[in-house]
């Protein structure tokens, strides 16, 4: 666990998983494009970032495409038992997170992608294949 403000239930959720964080990268990617999300992009991020190991990076077209791949990643990871840990924003925001503790997924509306530009955040960090 990469926080000194780790939870309880994150360390059971941790203890419980039924899949490693390579595999719950992949299943990520896999509900994402299924659901045509656009420019898919996952970056490495454990050696400069104390908060998790992966950020995927995502958009969708509109709203009703943000709600879709939100939903459609939700229902996917659920299908192999593992459950966010906690959901940040909303669909008509243009910007969702999904937190999977050591996997964090954002999904921005192409507008919302450009301006807040995260992937700057990650000087250093590896684009994972």
């Amino acid at each position: 666990m990469r926080s000194i403000f780790t939870s309880t239930a994150c360390i059971e959720r941790e203890q419980e998983a039924i899949i490693n964080t390579k595999e719950r990268v992949n299943e990520v990617k896999v509900a994402l494009e299924d659901k045509l999300a656009k420019d898919v992009t996952v970056w490495h991020v454990a050696e400069v970032s104390s908060v998790t190991d992966y950020y995927i990076v995502a958009s969708g077209t509109s709203g009703p495409h943000l709600k879709a791949l939100l939903t459609g990643l939700q229902q996917h990871m659920k299908a192999k038992g593992e459950v966010a840990a906690r959901t940040s924003g909303m669909a008509d925001s243009g910007w969702v997170i999904i937190d999977f503790v050591d996997v964090v997924v954002h999904i921005f509306a192409p507008e919302e992608r450009e301006y807040y530009n995260i992937e700057d955040l990650w000087v250093g960090a590896k684009v994972a294949e």
